[in-house]
């Protein structure tokens, strides 16, 4: 492989077309070598292949130990395509910035911070010229606004889950099992369910999230659908939906025999 070869940027397009460039990823202290391999498909942002390899094993292992064969697991978010959905503007205004600051800290930016933040944006992508619309992988925490970095966004979707959660919540709290049609556990707006249930009855797959997340340094977050996926909410939200994708999302499992 020639030096050009290795030196050139994979081509990462946000839902606008732009393009990301060797001086975003130096901005951002993301090697060439990790964009490559996402876009190979070998291992997500912010990993190396040997923590990939233990990550994905212990997710299996968790998987494996909770009874369940019919998980399909896939990761989602900027990790894996570098940019974040389009619900996640890029921010450029100071507006926007001591907002965001405000939303992520719950506490608003001192002017010296402030100045300093939207100074940095500005000259890493000045007005008039080409500029992400869609937020790249960790540069809210580069920038300052964040106090962590990008997570890494795991979507399980199993009906053996669910009805695992329904048992232990029944048994645990003296619920008959005739009254469990008025059990809700899924989030009304968003219909994965509700990640309280996810921590306090299933052990084996949080506790694996928990020591991912210390491994890696980054929060290992899991949202936990029903066997059919996250609905397709496209035409009600204009696009923005997270439901299965067979040709672009990041799959780690689909259910076994099948």
């Amino acid at each position: 492989m020639g030096m050009d070869a290795v030196d050139t940027v994979p081509k990462l397009l946000d839902h606008r077309g732009y393009q990301v460039t060797k001086g975003d990823l130096d901005f951002l202290g993301i090697p060439i070598e990790s964009v490559r391999a996402v876009t190979e498909g070998q291992y997500p942002l912010g990993m190396s292949a040997d923590l990939y390899l233990r990550f994905v094993h212990g997710l299996f292992a968790a998987l494996e130990r909770e009874g369940v064969n019919d998980a399909d697991v896939r990761i989602q978010g900027s990790s894996v395509r570098f940019f974040s959905g389009e619900h996640k503007a890029m921010v450029y205004s100071r507006a926007s910035i001591y907002q965001a600051y405000l939303d992520s800290r719950g506490a608003e930016a001192p002017n010296p911070t402030l100045d300093s933040i939207h100074e940095t944006v500005a000259k890493q992508w000045p007005e008039g010229q080409p500029r992400p619309e869609a937020r790249p992988f960790d540069v809210m925490y580069v920038l300052g606004i964040d106090g962590c970095p990008s997570d890494y966004d795991v979507q399980v979707s199993s009906n053996a889950l669910i009805k695992l959660i329904r048992k232990s919540i029944r048994e645990n709290f003296s619920i008959a099992e005739a009254d469990e049609k008025d059990l809700r556990v899924s989030n009304r707006s968003y219909n994965f369910v509700e990640k309280v249930y996810v921590a306090n009855h299933l052990l084996y797959l949080s506790a694996w999230a928990e020591r991912a997340s210390r491994d890696l340094g980054r929060s290992v977050t899991l949202a936990l659908f029903s066997s059919s996926g996250p609905p397709d909410t496209r035409e009600s939200t204009g696009g923005l939906s997270s439901h299965f994708r067979d040709d672009e999302d990041w799959i780690l499992q689909t259910p076994k025999g099948n």
